[in-house]
């Protein structure tokens, strides 16, 4: 009989999983479901925006006149949408460089606040490591504790 009871018992909890595993699956199933019409929708969307956009770059450029190179504001030429990077997009060895250079001797606090300034995300030893590599590459030399300077530099250490 305990044997009984326990097979009834043990098919009582597997229902209840099987019950449970269904709405689950349902859940599941009306969510994609949903991402999928969302999906549907943003496609579309994004195809009437691309259709808009031509039909009014078409009308434009046939109302606003050109500008002397044969581009204006609206319609920027391939090279002006190459343009360098913007210096929070510019390297960190190349901000530090252009740093020291500037100002022909830096402290590592000056450097670090500097690039923090044009790059907030970045981190103090990120910056300590390009430091590190440009010294062991010979393009910043360390002038004093803690105070760098531009290897092209008169400043350097031994110079003064």
């Amino acid at each position: 009989m305990a044997h009984k009871a326990y097979l009834l018992s043990g098919a009582r909890q597997l229902r209840k999983l099987v019950d449970q595993d269904a709405r689950a699956l349902e859940e599941a199933h009306e969510a994609a479901r949903v991402a999928n019409e969302r999906v549907e929708e943003m496609v579309l969307r994004s195809q009437a925006s691309a259709q808009a956009l031509e039909v009014l770059e078409a009308r434009l450029s046939v109302l606003v006149p050109a500008s002397v190179d044969g581009q204006d504001e609206l319609f920027p030429s391939p090279q002006a949408q190459q343009a360098p990077p913007a210096p929070d997009q510019d390297p960190v060895v190349n901000v530090i460089r252009a740093f020291i250079e500037e100002r022909s001797q830096a402290t590592r606090s000056e450097i670090v606040d500097h690039v923090q300034q044009l790059r907030p995300s970045t981190k103090p030893g990120s910056v300590s490591a390009e430091l590190s590599r440009l010294l062991k590459r010979g393009d910043v030399v360390r002038c004093g504790r803690g105070v760098y300077g531009s290897a092209s530099s008169p400043s350097r250490r031994g110079d003064s």
